[in-house]
């Protein structure tokens, strides 16, 4: 901190630093994702603070919980803190310092959120006499050190470096293959399983918690149905070693107003796109009960593709034999 107090003596003018719009970003996934986060002394992954600045040459301290890391985005600058940071202190050696700002709201651990970092400088700082005092540059900061002091806006030597795989990774893209067997209730008021089964296909696209989903199905007969609604993820996008879902929609299924419900299981993957998942549903309609099971895209793409390469196998192996 002595370094900053020095720096600041070499300044006439008064400036005042400003931290705004503070917002947890949910969409993003730069703190949990296993290539760019960073976990702190308990293992924990930190959150990332992501300041929003033209300027070059901040300080930055975080108090006891200490910045784990820092990486630079054209125009942004990442700070890595844990979760248990309450206040941020930022100075500059022409622009004075912003001494410990709180955060509006507690940090949750693999959480990221941005703010915009700004000055207003009311006089031009007074020019450095032979007889000002030299300061010299800060000296390299241990990654785990109280305080991170950043003196460029230029790459670091942190970006190019992906961390090892940590933590887990929830896919946010579900292509899901689905399969209902229809229950009617006849005339005598039971309800009796339907000759034909329902086929179609579901997306879900989710983000750290919720996102829309819609299922497009049919029968042999060329009946089809639409149902559309939200998915929710149960499970801690952070630390879960599996996805656990629910969903629920309205749509029509033979024209009529239905329902679904159900819920899905899935595993963390290195990609956005899940490969192995099931779900487990029903859907309601006037007269009409249908159990449905879903499956991800490696359970059903796989047979599908060997089915197709077979067939066109077989095709090829029929037209050679024709000419």
């Amino acid at each position: 901190m002595m370094v900053i107090f020095f720096l600041l003596l070499s300044v006439s003018a008064t400036a005042q630093i400003k931290i705004s719009d503070f917002r947890q970003i949910y969409t993003d996934g730069t703190a949990s994702d296993y290539r760019t986060s960073v976990h702190d002394p308990d293992g924990r992954p930190c959150a990332v603070l992501k300041l929003e600045t033209g300027a070059s040459g901040w300080t930055f301290d975080a108090g006891l919980a200490g910045i784990m890391d820092t990486r630079y985005e054209k125009g942004v600058i990442w700070l890595y803190v844990p979760a248990s940071a309450r206040t941020i202190t930022v100075a500059h050696k022409l622009y004075g310092s912003l001494r410990r700002w709180a955060f509006p709201v507690s940090l949750e651990a693999g959480r990221t959120y941005t703010m915009k970092l700004s000055y207003e400088q009311h006089r031009q700082p007074a020019p450095t006499t032979r007889t000002s005092i030299s300061t010299p540059a800060p000296p390299s900061v241990p990654q785990q050190s109280r305080q991170q002091v950043v003196t460029s806006s230029a790459p670091s030597r942190h970006d190019h470096i992906i961390p090892a795989m940590v933590g887990n990774d929830l896919c946010k893209h579900f292509i899901d293959f689905r399969v209902g067997l229809p229950f009617y209730r006849n005339y005598e008021g039971s309800m009796e399983a339907d000759d034909y089964s329902w086929y179609g296909f579901s997306y879900t696209w989710i983000g750290n918690r919720i996102g829309p989903y819609i299922t497009v199905a049919s029968d042999l007969d060329g009946l089809g149905s639409v149902i559309g609604g939200a998915a929710f993820r149960i499970t801690d996008p952070v630390t879960a070693l599996f996805d656990w879902q629910v969903y629920g929609g309205l749509g029509l299924i033979y024209g009529q107003f239905s329902a679904d419900i159900g819920t899905r299981f899935g595993l963390p993957a290195p990609h956005s796109v899940s490969h192995w998942d099931f779900g487990f549903g029903c859907q309601f309609s006037k007269g009409m009960i249908m159990p449905t099971v879903s499956v991800g895209l490696y359970v059903w793409g796989i047979p599908v593709v060997v089915g197709l390469s077979l067939a066109l196998c077989v095709l090829g192996e029929e037209m050679g034999d024709y000419y």
